[in-house]
């Protein structure tokens, strides 16, 4: 149960503001705007709070709580409509191309190959859904587009945001920015959208110290998975192994732990073959209580879409992902192939799997 702390009734304005800073800050900023007011108002800003608090009951019978299947999208066992879903794997291991034939199945209403090992009979979604693109790259459309239309995307149920460019002053998506991201909600909800994808998680924080701060990175992590579940969409969140924000191996793995321990569904992705970029990639679910997922053989092969060139429009072949079969192979065994680190250190992929492979055995 969610607690309302929208005000009601005729509070004054400045009680209202005093709320909603209160939630944001509860010390320096709500003590700094009381010393704005007049000894009455904040009084009476004081004793709103109080009433707030008091009223505030976070016990819930489960009389009150109808239990849902999850209705899968597309995927089932990868994604569902009401929650969050990590995507971990090494950097040009073929995340994103997977991700573009997932997106392009749904936005036609088609069903892939089940995932699930212990739902016979899965709830799916079948009607065809709108995506969202979160990408930070400048020229993403120019790069995206022919590749997501050789995936087999209907344009129209496609839209993109360049997070580079995406705050009211022009200035990057960061995913700590409550503003920023409010707004991309709204813009989603107004669209229709059903499926949101941020692609690369390290390209939506603002330094290494945020990403690698285990706390700051839950905080993140839950706003995502409220958003997914408020307004019954799928968000996923891909995670590149790389060294682009590496320190100690000790705080990148509890930045990895977080980013991925938020979700109920991660899965790990990457070569079936340790260092084999050219050959077939595998699909692996890492754990989760909200279905038993197994592992996927997914294949690449080059699909036509047309490109602009400097002598017009020119047909060009691009990499669409095609699941195969379910494969034997587990996130354990993707770990013990994830590339290593210089000098034999760990990746964050190995930092965090294990670490949830080791809970979920608890």
């Amino acid at each position: 149960m969610v607690h309302d702390h929208t005000p009601q009734g005729n509070t004054p304005e400045y009680v209202q503001r005093y709320l909603q800073i209160f939630d944001d800050d509860p010390t320096a900023a709500a003590v700094n705007f009381l010393t704005t007011l007049t000894k009455p108002q904040q009084n009476e800003c004081i004793a709103a709070l109080e009433n707030r608090e008091a009223d505030w009951n976070v016990l819930q019978s489960i009389d009150d709580v109808t239990p849902r299947a999850p209705l899968w999208l597309t995927l089932p066992g990868f994604a569902a409509l009401g929650h969050y879903t990590v995507l971990t794997g090494v950097t040009k291991g073929g995340k994103s191309t997977f991700l573009r034939r997932f997106c392009a199945a749904a936005a036609i209403g088609e069903s892939l190959p089940s995932l699930l090992i212990d739902d016979e009979d899965p709830d799916i979604y079948r009607d065809p859904v709108k995506i969202v693109w979160v990408s930070p790259e400048e020229r993403a459309v120019d790069d995206l587009k022919p590749k997501i239309l050789a995936a087999g995307m209907p344009p129209g149920m496609f839209r993109i945001v360049n997070s580079g460019r995406a705050t009211r002053d022009g200035g990057p998506l960061l995913l700590t920015d409550k503003e920023g991201l409010e707004n991309l909600r709204r813009n989603v909800r107004q669209w229709g959208a059903k499926v949101v994808i941020f692609d690369g998680a390290d390209n939506f924080i603002a330094s290494a110290k945020v990403s690698n701060d285990g706390p700051a990175v839950r905080q993140i992590t839950n706003r995502l998975v409220d958003w997914a579940d408020e307004d019954e969409i799928c968000i996923v969140m891909v995670r590149h192994e790389g060294k682009s924000f590496r320190e100690s191996g000790v705080d990148i793995g509890t930045g990895s732990i977080q980013w991925t321990a938020g979700t109920r569904l991660p899965f790990v992705f990457g070569p079936e073959k340790k260092n084999d970029m050219e050959g077939p990639r595998v699909l692996a679910w890492m754990y989760g209580n909200l279905a038993a997922a197994s592992s996927i053989r997914v294949e690449v092969e080059k699909r036509p879409a047309e490109v602009m060139t400097s002598k017009g429009m020119k047909t060009k072949l691009y990499d669409v992902a095609v699941l195969g079969d379910r494969t034997l192979l587990s996130a354990t065994d993707m770990v013990r192939m994830a590339p290593g680190g210089e000098d034999g250190d760990r990746g964050t992929l190995e930092d965090a799997t294990q670490w949830l492979l080791e809970k979920r055995d608890e």
